[in-house]
């Protein structure tokens, strides 16, 4: 039950045509209104619930399950659960403990194609991204898994079931209508039909700097440099913050390209690259290896912001060891807004930072991150501005 992690006291019912389980959240959230699973997860089941039994006989693949709602309910069928956040994966297991469920599941990671068991998919239930870059890419690498009798059905907020969403599964599937609005969710269902098949364009690459940077479908600045990562790197060009250092970190690396610019200005520097996104760490390791072939101390590793997927309270680097740390901290975690990802990540900084180390961090203006860095650093500042973006610094983290 992981109690040393505080996971059981986020536990509530669930309540589905197929059982009821108690699930959580995680990591843990602060916010009492997020739960682990919403209505568009309830939608689904209760649809299948009334589908004939034979829609199970062959493998059942769910699509960004995030915490687990649809694998618990449809354990028994031992269904693959295809994620790009290994933390999904991770709240899947615990939900499965929690409900002293067999783990019967098969993670698989959006890195890694589907596997190929010899059964026949016979039903596919996604929960819709808010990447559509990323939904492409699932749709054109399933497409050739499924026959005219696999059944797909798509989940998510009604809200958030758009035009666009429709004609990428018509273009990569087939024939695809949707459900009436219930409880604010809807439906999709797509026949797979189509006759031509159409490849993944996904990755693709932009240039930077003279280098072709790599970018995986759905990942940070995949399509083109963000413009506050820019003004980060300029910023790391004219100060003194990269060539002292020894050991860097890349904290939500993304395509990796701020250790990417550390590596090219020091290429004495060990540079971490640490994400939750399979796609992410994939994406900025096969760039390093593109930029610099011979390097070897380099570092990618799978992470909640600094700290271990499995055992949160296990960091992924030791504490005290890095001189720098930089991070573009997202302010959005898939539909849900908020400072905690940031906030995680800069207490986690301060762990693994030394004495005199450093935390480079760029954003919005309007986001107020500078008061949370002053909680855990003694020293901060704002090192450059525009109209849009700052760059904060801080030094000397707070004795816990």
């Amino acid at each position: 039950m992981r109690s040393d992690t505080g996971y059981v006291e986020g536990l509530t019912t669930f309540s589905s045509p197929f059982g009821d389980y108690q699930l959580a959240r995680y990591p843990r959230t602060s916010d009492p209104n997020l739960q682990a699973w919403e209505a568009a997860d309830r939608y689904a089941l209760t649809y299948l619930s009334d589908e004939p039994t034979t829609l199970f006989d062959g493998e059942v693949v769910l699509c960004n399950d995030e915490f687990g709602a649809l694998a618990t309910a449809l354990h028994r069928y031992s269904p693959l659960v295809w994620n790009d956040s290994a933390l999904a994966h991770a709240a899947i297991v615990r939900n499965f403990e929690a409900n002293q469920l067999t783990q019967s599941w098969t993670p698989v990671k959006s890195s890694d194609e589907l596997p190929n068991t010899g059964k026949p998919i016979s039903l596919v239930v996604m929960k819709i991204p808010k990447s559509l870059t990323f939904l492409e890419d699932q749709l054109a690498r399933l497409s050739p898994r499924l026959t005219a009798e696999t059944a797909v059905i798509g989940a998510t907020k009604a809200k958030h079931m758009h035009t666009s969403t429709l004609k990428l599964f018509e273009k990569y599937l087939g024939t695809t209508s949707t459900s009436l609005a219930k409880q604010k969710a809807r439906l999709l269902f797509c026949v797979p039909d189509n006759d031509t098949a159409f490849p993944s364009p996904w990755p693709t690459s932009f240039d930077y700097d003279g280098h072709l940077v790599l970018g995986h479908a759905g990942v940070f600045s995949h399509r083109k440099l963000d413009q506050g990562t820019r003004f980060l790197l300029e910023q790391m060009k004219s100060h003194a913050w990269v060539k002292d250092a020894t050991t860097i970190v890349d904290v939500g690396c993304g395509n990796g390209l701020l250790g990417l610019q550390a590596i090219k200005q020091n290429s004495d520097a060990t540079c971490v690259f640490a994400d939750r996104s399979y796609l992410a760490v994939d994406s900025a390791e096969r760039n390093v290896r593109r930029w610099f072939p011979d390097d070897e101390q380099h570092r990618f590793v799978i992470s909640d912001a600094l700290a271990s997927v499995e055992d949160p309270s296990q960091l992924v680097i030791p504490s005290a060891s890095a001189d720098l740390v930089l991070c573009n901290p997202p302010f959005h975690d898939n539909f849900v807004m908020g400072e905690e990802t940031a906030t995680k990540m800069f207490s986690q900084a301060a762990q693994v930072l030394s004495e005199t180390g450093r935390l480079v961090v760029v954003a919005n203006r309007h986001l107020r991150y500078l008061p949370i860095l002053k909680r855990l650093f003694v020293s901060t500042g704002v090192a450059a501005s525009n109209r849009k973006f700052v760059v904060l610094e801080a030094e000397r983290p707070r004795t816990p």
